[in-house]
């Protein structure tokens, strides 16, 4: 998540951190469970640590 706020933060450098919030949680909504995977499985590797 944190890349992805990069990525969103650099291309539109205007936008609030309120507004990149957003704007990330409608994108992760339009991913498949697949694509999603790779970020679940990270996140609940780093609780276990």
């Amino acid at each position: 998540a944190q890349a992805a706020r990069r990525k969103l933060a650099d291309h539109y450098p205007h936008l609030h951190n309120a507004e990149l919030s957003k704007t990330l949680g409608k994108l992760w909504r339009l991913l498949s469970d697949d694509e999603k995977r790779p970020f679940i499985e990270e996140a609940e590797r780093l609780r276990v640590i």
